[in-house]
């Protein structure tokens, strides 16, 4: 059974462990790292991201983001029993006003 054993970011203030309430500006673009143990090289591991308002248009292109919601992990071996999986998301640059907006990364089961 996989244990899932950190979900990391960079560029968002800096790099380190996830937490919550951190801000990302349009266009700054930050990427989670999932690390993983007792999981196949080459495995996929789905996450969804939801919130109030928040839709794939919030995103760029270029995010590894589907139009429902969902990013994937593909896991590679780092070493030993290590994996990790990244994926980088950028928010949209708009003209709307919006204020404040917030997502959620939730890994599937």
């Amino acid at each position: 059974m996989p244990k899932y054993t950190s979900l990391a970011k960079s560029g968002l203030n800096g790099d380190g462990l996830l937490q919550e309430g951190q801000t990302i500006s349009q266009s700054e673009t930050v990427t989670f790292s999932l690390n993983a143990q007792h999981i196949t090289d080459g495995a996929t591991v789905t996450g969804t991201i939801s919130g109030s308002g928040i839709t794939r248009a919030d995103f760029t292109d270029d995010s590894d983001i589907n139009s429902s919601m969902q990013v994937t992990f593909t896991m590679n071996n780092t070493g030993g029993d290590n994996y990790r999986g990244t994926v980088s998301l950028t928010p949209t640059v708009d003209t709307l006003t919006e204020g404040n907006e917030t997502f959620t990364l939730t890994l599937n089961s």
